[in-house]
């Protein structure tokens, strides 16, 4: 009977000892997670505006080619005018027809810099507008992420310590949470609660 106490007290303590060094993960780390999970980083943006200047050093290419033919015709008359008693007369003495062909090819390369572009680009005002909007879904995002994770922080001290009739709500409760907080961090929350050895 001692032995089945022991064991029992034994067991009780390995669980709560593993429950006690299971990593939980910090509330910045689960906000990183959605923003990474979302492309919702600052330095993403930054390259943006450097890529948009930068472009303008790479000149831009174009490249043409034009083919023709051409088909002249061209008669030759010599005439003259010969004088009788009675009339005057156009006689031809020679007629020379021709017909010339020919093909024409062209190709055309240019090359265009804007240096100007490196001081100011127009492209920099779009990746302005994103970085305004992405600013907007980012708060957002964070907002709703610190939410969800104390609230399922909550949730998971609640069911510890509710009685029996209400642990199944704050069990429910933590899941859904734990839930909405796994979907908008790409699988990253509870990859990280198993990993430190939460259910």
């Amino acid at each position: 009977m001692r032995c089945m106490i022991f064991a029992t007290i034994f067991i009780s303590c390995l669980l709560f000892a593993s429950a006690a060094t299971a990593r939980v993960p910090d509330v910045r780390e689960v906000q990183q997670a959605a923003l990474n999970a979302h492309k919702l980083n600052d330095d993403q943006l930054d390259r943006w505006s450097s890529r948009a200047r930068l472009a303008n050093l790479v000149p831009q290419v174009t490249f043409g080619a034009d083919f023709g033919f051409d088909d002249v015709e061209s008669e030759d008359y010599r005439e003259l005018l010969a004088n009788t008693d009675d009339e005057l007369l156009f006689k031809t003495l020679q007629s020379d027809s021709k017909t010339q062909r020919g093909q024409d090819w062209g190709f055309k390369v240019g090359l265009t810099w804007k240096p100007a572009g490196l001081i100011f680009d127009s492209a920099e005002l779009s990746a302005a507008r994103v970085e305004r909007i992405n600013a907007v879904h980012r708060t957002k995002l964070l907002e709703e992420v610190t939410h969800l994770f104390f609230e399922w922080r909550d949730a998971e001290r609640q069911s510890q310590r509710a009685p029996h009739e209400d642990r199944e709500r704050q069990i429910t409760r933590s899941e859904l949470a734990a839930a909405r907080l796994d979907a908008l961090t790409n699988g990253w929350f509870r990859h990280t609660l198993r990993e430190g050895g939460e259910k």
